[in-house]
């Protein structure tokens, strides 16, 4: 995972320097990629790690992460909301936010209006 967040960094600082609208675009769709890419990746070594823990004991480590699942959570959501919490907070995610954050302010999105 070092190559995506090496490269979620050069993203983010470009959009950071960038005021060109196609190119931040260009970067935010990039990034967007990245960002799923990793967070699949996290999601993965997850399921692998945690294989022969009971469904309980992944509900409450969800919990303790403040990802609260919904009642009826299976084992496939707890894994994906405990992905979620791990990977938001590494530094390609948390660059992918700061890409977010540039490409907003300058009016730009992913999703067309």
């Amino acid at each position: 995972m070092t190559d995506l967040t090496d490269r979620m960094m050069q993203i983010s600082a470009h959009a950071s320097s960038t005021t060109d609208p196609d190119q931040l675009l260009q970067l935010l769709r990039e990034g967007n990629k990245l960002y799923h890419q990793g967070l699949d990746e996290t999601r993965q070594a997850i399921a692998e790690r945690e294989s022969a823990t009971e469904l309980d004991e992944l509900l409450d480590r969800c919990r303790q992460a403040e990802f609260p699942p919904l009642p009826d959570a299976e084992r496939k959501e707890a894994i994906s909301l405990l992905a979620f919490a791990q990977w938001s907070e590494t530094p390609a995610a948390l660059a992918y936010e700061e890409v977010v954050g540039v490409a907003a302010f300058q009016g730009i999105s992913l999703i067309p209006e």
